[in-house]
């Protein structure tokens, strides 16, 4: 869609340097949505570090919490989706890199990645007993 701004005066200093059509804008856009991809990433690895450092100092039973099978099984499945929104948000990059990246791979990405930290897969919360709402 285009935008057409008749008779609007915008001073030189406050103009995008750059920026001569919504093309140009649209190859900004693409890089804030690369950045979007990756914060659920970034998320998902601080929300991992702390259910796995809280699983091995908590103890029951005399051993901590970490030492339960069900418990490594949650963690275990934490580091696989963690290493599949890696895997998304590189080859984002490298498609943006390359020139190739569409609108359409970027709202996958980004799309993926959020699902995976607001989906029941992401179990690390329940993996310390607690129920946290994602949004």
């Amino acid at each position: 869609g285009d935008i057409l701004l008749n008779k609007v005066f915008v001073p030189e200093e406050d103009r995008l340097t750059g920026i001569n059509s919504f093309q140009d804008i649209s190859k900004v856009l693409a890089m804030s949505r690369i950045m979007v991809a990756w914060q659920p990433i970034g998320i998902s690895m601080g929300v991992y570090d702390m259910c796995h450092r809280y699983l091995k100092e908590r103890k029951q039973f005399g051993a901590p919490l970490a030492a339960f099978q069900l418990n490594q099984e949650k963690l275990v499945r934490m580091l696989g989706n963690i290493q599949a929104m890696l895997l998304v948000g590189w080859r984002l990059c490298k498609l943006y890199e390359s020139g190739k990246m569409t609108p359409g791979h970027a709202s996958l990405g980004k799309g993926m990645d959020v699902q995976q930290v607001k989906g029941g897969s992401f179990s690390g919360p329940r993996a310390i007993g607690r129920q946290w709402n994602f949004g």
